[in-house]
């Protein structure tokens, strides 16, 4: 591939790299703003700082990108080679983390409303199980030691 196409791709890659790194900058502001629960507070923080690393990692691999095409010694082109190789399984890797992340928190988060809603729900039956006033069914309303009238 020519040269020229290679350092555009890189360029566009950096580029994208720096819209990301923007992106995850923006949403961590919104939720510094936001009042999360510390579980919450410590998922996203730890989340940016994957993703962060993720999106600069990019942007380093387009500029080894670019730079390997301008290098000429063999020695150099195979460590740069070598050091793009170890920063695109580093991504895999963050990334891989980052999803596995995400599922145990959004399964933790269904559990507990899950929990909640059975809670919920028993105390929906215990209430339509209790008449409106509070006794049970068929207990007539009229009737009772309390009730003089």
């Amino acid at each position: 591939m020519a040269p020229w196409i290679v350092r555009i791709v890189a360029a566009m890659i950096f580029l994208a790299a720096g819209a990301l790194a923007w992106w995850h900058l923006r949403v961590r502001r919104a939720h510094h703003q936001a009042d999360h629960p510390p579980a919450q507070y410590d998922y996203v923080r730890r989340q940016f700082r994957r993703r962060i690393q993720i999106s600069m990692m990019i942007g380093t691999l387009a500029v080894l990108l670019a730079v390997e095409t301008w290098v000429r010694p063999p020695m150099v082109q195979i460590l740069v080679g070598v050091g793009m190789l170890v920063l695109t399984l580093w991504i895999m890797l963050l990334a891989l983390l980052d999803a596995v992340a995400a599922r145990m928190h959004f399964g933790r988060l269904r559990n507990d409303y899950v929990v909640e809603r059975a809670k919920l729900e028993a105390e929906a039956r215990r209430l339509r199980g209790a008449g409106g006033n509070g006794k049970p069914r068929g207990e007539p309303i009229g009737r009772g030691g309390d009730n003089s009238h």
